[in-house]
């Protein structure tokens, strides 16, 4: 698989991307109970939420969401052991 993006969230930082076509790796990792969501790893940027999960021969199985490193990275600025529990069991 492979995530289709427009290096959008790049801009600001390094200007001889901008809008430039972007097709990175995307490993499978879990598929929800349902069947309807896959878990993946993908090195993307900020900002990459949208883009197009491809398989190689183009076909769309998902759109990227960064919603795993939004809640570790929530997690990470959490200081207290007690507050990163409570997050966790937050429905």
């Amino acid at each position: 698989m492979a995530v289709c993006t427009f290096n959008l969230a790049m801009e600001e930082d390094l200007p001889e991307f901008v809008r430039s076509m972007a097709v990175i790796p995307a490993f499978g990792v879990d598929v929800g109970k349902r069947g309807h969501h896959l878990v993946y790893t993908s090195t993307t940027w900020a900002g990459d939420s949208g883009a197009a999960l491809l398989l190689h021969d183009g076909e769309l199985v998902g759109i990227h969401l960064a919603v795993v490193n939004s809640v570790r990275e929530s997690l990470r600025m959490k200081t207290d052991v007690g507050e990163r529990l409570d997050d966790l069991r937050a429905p």
